[in-house]
């Protein structure tokens, strides 16, 4: 069923459901899919925005249970699939859960917003799929057709033949179900099994010069006594051959120097790790150095050596939010949290060894958790653009300094990360006229 709205906006209907499209978008068929709605045809190679939606009989399974399934379900079928945020929303007035999830589509990045909910005897989920290239203008119109969205409860029977939810029920974040009033899922699990998985190649510092000054050296070699060893590490790492010539390997690693590129730094520090990650950012791709990733092994690489690697541009913020650890969680917090720039510190150096200052439940929980400190700071810049906590199951904080000097810390939506970092690189490839 299709009716006209006004602005361009047209409705259409499935089952129990509207969403409303723009006139230029196409409603398509998919087998398993209850609606398709389509952007315009786009050129071979580009990503194709779209919203679909799905019905299925919940059989008596709670939301909770939903949005389980669906997490455990995107991360065995979706290729490089990562959960960076699950959270309450709402969805034609009904209660919900959002999840943003990161994955690879025949070579291709591609962001998933869903939205899930039950509605009497009828499981629901619209999921709206983008490129990270595609953020400004599809991100935010995705979001506004789902809000639009309504949902008819006199309609709720699942069609025939619709999938089953079917599992128990999933254990309970109890600190934060009690706190807020209503049952929420533990997510803590979910980090566990979305690993950081680390590419590229480790090389030592003084190899790693040597290596980017191949990037202005095309033609290749060098006949310097002192760089021998350098060049036997590098070509036993499979970026130079025997005479110091850049391998097929390494002009691929190498091609982002060899264009104009931005460059930025995530530095992050807890406890026991003071790491980074540095990337060179252009219209051949992204170099990245880094260090220790915070959700990997400490102690790899070593000190005074690094991990090199080369990584397609919409891909970089998704490969941040995995180095980073970052992942679903329940950030109730509420208003700013206030400390003294000496409380903050301490805590971050040397744990929860000492009491949260004041009763603040959030904080008496995020003061339990483990604090990981990351910040994003432009090449040049006096100053990071902006500086984060992460807080394990307590989640992400973004943190700054107040007109006393004090730090204060608001609660954010793990997914907000994602769009953060993705808008950062963004902006910096509007800038070198490659977007």
């Amino acid at each position: 069923m299709t009716t006209q709205l006004d602005q361009g906006w047209t409705w259409e209907t499935a089952g129990p459901v509207s969403v409303p499209r723009l006139g230029a978008w196409q409603r398509l068929s998919e087998r398993g899919a209850a609606l398709v709605l389509a952007h315009p045809e786009v050129p071979e190679g580009t990503f194709r925005p779209n919203l679909v939606v799905r019905l299925g009989e919940s059989g008596g399974a709670s939301l909770a249970l939903l949005a389980t399934r669906a997490v455990i379900s995107s991360l065995r079928s979706l290729p490089g699939a990562h959960v960076v945020g699950h959270e309450e929303a709402t969805l034609g007035g009904h209660p919900a859960r959002r999840q943003k999830i990161t994955y690879e589509q025949a070579g291709q990045a591609v962001c998933a917003v869903r939205w899930l909910c039950v509605v009497g005897g009828l499981s629901l989920e619209i999921t709206c799929s983008f490129a990270p290239e595609q953020l400004m203008g599809m991100e935010p119109l995705l979001h506004r057709m789902v809000s639009l969205a309504t949902v008819e409860t006199r309609q709720t029977t699942p069609p025939a033949g619709a999938p089953a939810v079917t599992g128990p029920e999933p254990a309970l974040d109890r600190t934060a179900s009690e706190h807020l009033g209503r049952p929420l899922e533990d997510l803590s699990r979910i980090a566990a099994v979305q690993p950081f998985v680390a590419g590229g190649h480790i090389v030592g510092d003084e190899a790693l010069g040597l290596l980017m000054s191949r990037a202005e050296d095309r033609a290749g070699a060098s006949d310097r006594a002192e760089e021998g060893p350098l060049r036997a590490e590098l070509a036993a790492a499979g970026l130079l051959d025997a005479t110091g010539v850049s391998t097929t390997a390494g002009r691929h690693l190498l091609a982002p120097l060899r264009e104009q590129t931005f460059s930025f730094t995530v530095g992050a520090s807890r406890t026991d790790l003071a790491t980074s990650l540095t990337a060179w950012v252009g219209p051949a791709g992204a170099f990245l150095v880094s260090g220790p990733a915070p959700a990997g092994d400490p102690a790899v690489p070593a000190l005074g050596r690094s991990r090199v690697q080369a990584v397609n541009v919409a891909g970089l913020p998704a490969l941040i939010v995995s180095w980073l650890g970052v992942g679903p969680a329940w950030s109730y917090t509420g208003e700013h949290l206030a400390l003294t720039a000496e409380a903050f510190a301490r805590r971050l150096e040397t744990g929860p060894v000492t009491s949260p200052p004041g009763r603040d439940p959030g904080l008496a929980r995020m003061w339990r958790e483990p604090w990981l400190a990351w910040s994003l700071q432009d090449a040049g810049a006096a100053a990071p653009a902006s500086t984060w906590l992460s807080a394990g199951t307590a989640g992400q904080h973004l943190v700054f300094v107040n007109g006393t000097g004090g730090v204060e810390l608001e609660p954010f939506e793990s997914a907000a990360v994602w769009s953060v970092l993705a808008r950062h690189v963004h902006d910096g490839m509007v800038r070198l006229g490659a977007y």
